[in-house]
């Protein structure tokens, strides 16, 4: 019996400090409503705009963002679908058009773009992908034209163009070619014209 009692009181202690909150906007329509926890948000939280239209819904521990996090557009369209662990973005992430097609897609960790993202066209061709470390390009790059021809191919270092680069016309056929150095174009590149080719030098 007094097991139970305490068990009452601190359950009813807990309840004596959540409450459920809401903010307006100054014409009275409602901004926000979540729940506070010892003064802290907890829970599910959501936002409005100003016409009532939903804006985001949040996931809150402690005060911090943990768990899902969705973000819609003022038409009420959803436009991102994130994932946060203690107020800090991490794993998968998504981003969409009005018409519902993914945007772009990809992975955070610790809060910095990481491994592969990827963009679309509205179409859901893809618009180009580029590997990312610590926020940083680090890795291949390719760039797609609306039909989903290769444009552009070539790979960073550090956030920087490095190596060997191609670009293509908008048929697909290699336009030019030659390599980077810490973002400079560097020492050989070849211009492809009728069939032909035309060398010239950088000495950055």
């Amino acid at each position: 019996m007094k097991r139970l009692l305490i068990l009452l009181l601190a359950f009813l202690s807990a309840q004596a400090y959540s409450q459920s909150v809401e903010t307006h906007y100054d014409n009275g329509t409602l901004r926000s409503i979540g729940e506070l926890k010892n003064g802290q948000k907890t829970g599910a939280w959501k936002f409005y705009y100003p016409d009532g239209t939903l804006q985001a819904v949040e996931n809150y521990q402690n005060d911090q963002l943990n768990g899902e996090v969705l973000t819609y557009d003022f038409d009420g369209n959803l436009q991102g679908k994130e994932n946060w662990l203690n107020g800090t973005l991490e794993d998968s992430a998504y981003y969409y058009y009005p018409s519902k097609r993914i945007k772009k897609m990809g992975v955070y960790k610790s809060g910095q773009y990481s491994g592969m993202w990827i963009d679309y066209y509205p179409t859901g061709v893809v618009k180009r992908t580029l590997e990312y470390v610590n926020g940083e390009p680090q890795g291949y790059w390719k760039f797609y034209s609306e039909k989903g021809i290769l444009i552009q191919k070539g790979e960073y270092k550090n956030g920087l163009e490095n190596g060997n680069w191609e670009f293509y016309n908008k048929k697909g056929k290699l336009k030019y070619k030659g390599k980077y150095n810490n973002g400079k174009k560097t020492g050989d590149w070849v211009e492809i014209s009728g069939g032909k080719e035309k060398p010239f030098y950088y000495n950055d």
